[in-house]
This record gives structure tokens, C-alpha cells and sequence, in this order.
């Protein structure tokens, strides 16, 4: 009777030849670079980079990488910097490998991400641009933001970030995030009436709260 066949067979046969596959598999790229910050490897998820920046095996990484390559193979620390190409962005990790003399780069696309985070800049803005009061008041019935036009309602509470709201939005805000429903509230300040949306987030654990001056 015939032994059955074992899967792994030619991988504990070959080990070496196995890892040595992990960095060309690797949908990031993988650069190794020498102490003089040339170029000595990258595996095919680098094409991208190589072809924006013209430069192959051999060529020197640009001087801010080199930079980073050089401070981490003298402090023995893994170092990151960034690398813009074309209309992508990287992290690099530059890991040193100071027995061996070089420096291996681990990348990361940031483009998305950085994407995402200029999205909620702009979204962020609309808020602070906003000429209408607005604020953001958490489970615990404190302030944690309000933009320019609500400043002056907050002076006139003496109220600041993380000090508690008053009783009237305190019972309001309480009903709009228990019930999770929208609840209009009026009040008067400074002879102006003013009429605020109040919206519960409760994933985020907050309500917004969104006024417009409704005196005249």
C-alpha cells in the first residue's frame, strides 16, 4: 500500500526557497536599499514606484529616503518617511539590517487614506464656516464642540469645552438620544431667539446641534 501523499512535502523540503518567496508575494512594496541608499532590491509591487520616479536596481532612492535609510542604519531604529509618486503617496518603514549593511523598506500605500483625511478636513470646515450656531453636545451633557457664531451663546453661559450644558438643553439632548429622534429646542439670549435642531449620533455617543436666529 502506497503512502499518501503529504501537501507540505516540498515545503519543508525547500524552507529556504519558500521564504525567500514572501517578499516578491507581498501586494506592498519591498525595497532593500546599501548603506549608500542604492537600490539593491524590490519586488514587483515597486514597478509603480520605479516607473514614476525612473530608477531601477542600482539607481540611488531619493535623498530624503536616503536620509531616513542613513539615520536608521546608524541608530539601529526602524524609521519612516514618505514618498509621493506621481499622484500616489507612501509610507516607508526603513528597517536596518546593520550586520548586512543595508536597509530594508517596507511600503505602504497612504493615498486613500490621506484622501479619507482631506475629506474630513473639508467636511470640517463646512462646519467652522458655518454662519449659523452650531454644537455638539456628548451622552454626559457636556460641551465638546461649537463653532465662531456659538462662541457668543457659550460666553453668555459661561460655559466652555467639557463644562455641562444647561438644564433646559441637558433634558432636551437626554430625550433626543434615548428616543434617537431629532428634537427641536428654542431659548433666548442677548434679546435674540434662536431655534437649534438637536440630532443624536448614538454610535458616536453625542447630538448635534444645529441653530439658526429665528428673532425677526
Amino acid at each position: 500500500m502506497s503512502e499518501p501523499l503529504d501537501p507540505f512535502a516540498s515545503v519543508e523540503k525547500h524552507p529556504e526557497e519558500n521564504l525567500a518567496k514572501f517578499p516578491e508575494e507581498n501586494p506592498n512594496p519591498v525595497l532593500r536599499a546599501d548603506s549608500e541608499g542604492k537600490l539593491i532590491y524590490a519586488n514587483s509591487a515597486t514597478n509603480f514606484i520605479l516607473t514614476e520616479l525612473r530608477f531601477g536596481v542600482g539607481g540611488k532612492l531619493p535623498e530624503h529616503v536616503v536620509s531616513a535609510v542613513t539615520q536608521a542604519l546608524e541608530e539601529g531604529e526602524i524609521i519612516a518617511c514618505e514618498l509621493a509618486c506621481g499622484d500616489r503617496i507612501y509610507s516607508l518603514s526603513c528597517a536596518p539590517v546593520k550586520e548586512g549593511g543595508y536597509c530594508n523598506l517596507y511600503g505602504r500605500d497612504l493615498t486613500e487614506q490621506r484622501a479619507s483625511e482631506s475629506r474630513i478636513r473639508d467636511l470640517a470646515k463646512l462646519t467652522d464656516e458655518n454662519p449659523n450656531p452650531v454644537m455638539r453636545i456628548s451622552s454626559d451633557f457636556k460641551l465638546v464642540y461649537y463653532n465662531e457664531p456659538f462662541e457668543v451663546i457659550a460666553k453668555g453661559w459661561e460655559i466652555g469645552l467639557g463644562d455641562r450644558v444647561p438644564r433646559f438643553l441637558v433634558e432636551a439632548v437626554d430625550v433626543a438620544i434615548s428616543c434617537d429622534t431629532t428634537r427641536q429646542v428654542e431659548f433666548s439670549y442677548d434679546d435674540h431667539l434662536y431655534s437649534f435642531e438637536l440630532t443624536p449620533f448614538s454610535e458616536g455617543g453625542y447630538c448635534n446641534g444645529y441653530g439658526n436666529d429665528i428673532t425677526s
